[in-house]
């Protein structure tokens, strides 16, 4: 029986939905929030008016939120 190494065993094909070459990268995503791994809406949506950055994260304010309380 032919050996198979670890390493060649799990090979992406063209149709493999892992393949990253099947997902172009867009440049306009938002990006993910490094804390939580929630996806990350403009600032103008914060509710404590972040206005200081690009991108915030509403997961993360709200748990902060309910912390404070």
């Amino acid at each position: 029986m032919p050996r198979v190494s670890a390493s060649s065993s799990r090979r992406p094909s063209s149709n493999d939905p892992l393949n990253d070459s099947n997902f172009p990268l867009n440049d306009e995503r938002p990006p993910i929030c490094p804390a939580c791994g929630v996806t990350m809406v403009p600032a103008e949506l914060s509710a404590r008016g972040a206005r200081d950055r690009d991108w915030v994260c509403l997961e993360c304010e709200e748990t902060a939120e309910a912390d404070e309380v």
